[in-house]
């Protein structure tokens, strides 16, 4: 059962915008989701801000990597939304996503 799963590893999958934005059902229903790895996929800020809807139901997470996804400062606001809720949170990977001044706000 996918909703009792705590660690997903889909590192360099090439997922891109839509697969990540497909990814976003399954990845609602995993309230238990302890840590995901998405690095190097290129999710790009619209693949973020869908994942950030998922994240907002993910208040048992401790570890998220999303580095080099290209997320920008649009994916990175979207993402801070969601990360509020994780109290949690003991790791987060944001390196090489060009979020630059705008979206570290």
């Amino acid at each position: 059962n996918m909703v009792n799963m705590t660690e997903l590893n889909l590192i360099d999958n090439g997922i891109g915008p839509e697969g990540a934005i497909a990814l976003v059902e399954a990845l609602g229903k995993m309230v238990n989701m302890a840590v995901l790895v998405l690095g190097e996929n290129a999710i790009g800020p619209e693949g973020a801000v869908a994942l950030a809807w998922a994240l907002g139901h993910m208040v048992d997470m401790t570890e998220l990597y999303l580095g080099e996804n290209g997320i920008g400062p649009k994916g990175a606001g979207a993402l801070a939304g969601a990360l509020v809720n994780m109290v949690k949170m003991t790791e987060l990977c944001l390196g090489d996503n060009n979020i630059g001044p705008e979206g570290a706000g």
